[in-house]
């Protein structure tokens, strides 16, 4: 069943929007000002083709395509950070009683050197259960050749998601760091259709990412490959270069008062503002597709379609 008719539903039998087996509700209040004017009435990617769908269908018995549900990421106008004032400037950052960690530092140090600037765009979603898919090469045009995903801050203004983190092609897993002001970052079993076919596909195990000496963490929290996590509104997470990664929606309904909304600062060089984010370059792509695929056709190039059926693309998103 597709979240739209799902959503029609739960309207029509009043039942209120239940995320997780453990409880946890579709986030509630109003999307940030100015962030929600941006993507208010933004269009999420395309669905599948037919000609798609039988391909996807085959492959996994699901129907869902990279970026479906999810809106092009919109840039922020006259709002560019220099790294040397991004500690200064994001309150989040600002505000952090604990330095932040060395391979971060690291990083703003190399966007320093090379002058990039860090550009903020708003990623809305308007599909339950949609995803930023793992920025690979099949899910980017050919003249991107070795493009791979930016030094990048990804904060959740308003919604819930799943951050899954994965290996590169070359088993190498990039670093990122994750930060709550609640209690602690809840940990998710990873979805496995082939073991668990029935929703919910990311269920909570009832504990959160702790530090060394066992305690709660909170505050740059390493998240490791094959154990995702939950972040909320006010939550956010740090990706090395090269993070290969998911952001799902964990949401079964939206609310349009409270539009999902990622806000990304990505590390970039000034002259490839705005369209050349490497989200916008695979968002862009994947819309293309529809007209004019690549040579070779679907059969050869399917894991390009894919938003995370296949086990190279896999997010766990989609409501079976």
């Amino acid at each position: 069943m597709r979240p739209l008719v799902r959503v029609v539903l739960l309207a029509a039998i009043g039942i209120m929007p239940i995320v997780y087996a453990g409880g946890l509700a579709a986030a509630q209040g109003a999307t940030p000002e100015p962030l929600g004017g941006l993507v208010a009435g933004c269009e999420g990617g395309r669905t599948p083709t037919d000609e798609e769908i039988e391909m996807l269908m085959g492959q996994d018995g699901n129907d869902y395509l990279a970026w479906e549900g999810v809106c092009r990421p919109i840039f922020e106008e006259d709002a560019a950070i220099e790294p040397q004032a991004l500690q200064e400037d994001l309150p989040e950052l600002s505000e952090l009683e604990q330095p932040l960690p060395e391979t971060v530092l690291a990083e703003i140090e190399a966007a320093s050197e090379s002058g990039r600037v860090f550009q903020p765009y708003a990623v809305g979603f308007d599909t339950p259960y949609a995803a930023v898919p793992r920025i690979v090469p099949e899910v980017l045009p050919e003249e991107a050749e070795g493009v791979e995903p930016e030094f990048m801050l990804v904060f959740v203004r308003e919604g819930t998601f799943v951050l899954d983190l994965y290996a590169n092609a070359e088993q190498e897993v990039r670093e990122i760091y994750v930060w709550t002001a609640g209690s602690g970052i809840p940990t998710m079993n990873p979805w496995d259709m082939t073991a668990s076919p029935d929703k919910p596909h990311y269920t909570e195990t009832g504990t959160v990412l702790t530090n060394d000496d066992g305690s709660d963490c909170t505050a740059g929290c390493l998240v490791t490959e094959e154990v995702p996590v939950l972040l909320q509104p006010g939550d956010f997470a740090i990706a090395e270069s090269g993070a290969i990664c998911t952001y799902c929606l964990a949401q079964n309904s939206i609310d349009e008062n409270a539009i999902p909304l990622l806000e990304v600062y990505v590390g970039i060089d000034p002259a490839a503002i705005p369209d050349g984010f490497s989200w916008v370059q695979s968002w862009d792509y994947i819309q293309e597709q529809a007209e004019e695929p690549r040579a070779g056709g679907l059969a050869s190039d399917a894991p390009v379609m894919l938003g995370w059926a296949l086990p190279n693309l896999g997010t766990g998103c989609k409501d079976g």
